[in-house]
């Protein structure tokens, strides 16, 4: 237990000084258009007035003085039109509901690093939405099954590699995963290169388990977490992302596996953990019905 415990230190202390080596030190908490504004700000206040008062009429008067201050397009109205629908009986339901809405409208996560270059911002904690990561260069180690359990073995060899190659380090750390549902194991680890001008792909030459990649632009969809990664909180979103892609299968396909996406250092306190989990897709593109229109000719 003791060696254990000072490994898991070792790559803490570790971890943390990679991140804070990045330009914005010991971090700084996020910002997003959708969140730092005026009207979120009226919104949260609408939202958390008079709690005391939990009738299904007074939720929905905060509800409905919430969403004109954010208007329809914002995506927590939309969070909130689904909680209505799915708890019309239920006030306690709808209440659990808000309260999610508020954390993701309050919660930023810390970030300790810079993103890539052209990388989208953070997804909210509990909403999931559609973005397109650019092209972004990686080093990437696969996970042998001896390590699935544990990723040091890929972290030291990821972290030496940019530490040899004086490449800083960035957030989100990718994992890739393999596997179905009950049998799902990470397969690789990644560091993400601040742009794709940093050097080049291919096997690095002091170590040939990494190996330097170019990954295509791609659509994602994503949901943000708060908290530490693990199995449960990995199946929750999970299964909620499959839930997205079932309600919007006649706009998007699934192209790729699960990957998670770590924002965070274990230096961070679990209420102030962040990560993604995301899965590719691609649009499907239907053919709009041609009308043809016929000409009588006199």
């Amino acid at each position: 237990m003791l060696k254990i415990s000072l490994v898991l230190f070792v790559v803490a202390v570790s971890a943390g000084l990679l991140w804070q080596a990045s330009s914005l030190g010991a971090g700084e908490p996020a910002v997003h258009p959708n969140l730092d504004n005026e009207s979120v700000k009226d919104a949260l206040k609408s939202l958390e007035a008079n709690r005391d008062d939990s009738s299904m009429d007074a939720v929905d008067a905060r509800i409905s003085k919430a969403v004109d201050f954010l208007g329809e397009k914002h995506f927590a109205t939309r969070m909130l039109r689904i909680a209505q629908e799915e708890s019309r009986s239920d006030v306690e339901q709808l209440l659990k509901a808000v309260d999610r809405v508020i954390e993701s409208l309050t919660f930023r996560p810390w970030i300790e690093a810079e993103l890539p270059e052209g990388f989208p911002r953070f997804t909210p904690v509990h909403h999931i939405e559609v973005k397109t990561l650019p092209e972004y260069r990686m080093a990437r180690a696969l996970m042998p099954d001896k390590q699935r359990k544990g990723d040091n073995g890929a972290f030291w060899k990821l972290f030496s590699h940019i530490k040899r190659n004086d490449i800083a380090m960035t957030a989100p750390v990718q994992m890739d995963y393999s596997g179905s549902n009950d049998s799902r194991e990470v397969a690789s680890m990644a560091f993400l290169y601040g742009s794709r001008k940093i050097g080049t792909a291919g096997q690095d030459s002091a170590d040939d388990s990494v190996e330097v990649v170019d990954h295509p632009k791609q659509d994602v969809v994503s949901i943000g977490i708060r908290g530490r990664m693990n199995p449960e909180s990995i199946r929750r979103g999970h299964r909620a992302l499959e839930s997205w892609l079932e309600r919007h299968e006649s706009d998007f396909r699934e192209c790729g596996p699960l990957r998670r996406m770590g924002y965070n250092s274990p230096f961070i306190p679990a209420e102030r953990a962040f990560f993604e989990l995301q899965i590719p897709v691609e649009r499907i593109e239907r053919q709009a019905s041609i009308k043809v229109v016929a000409e009588v000719v006199n």
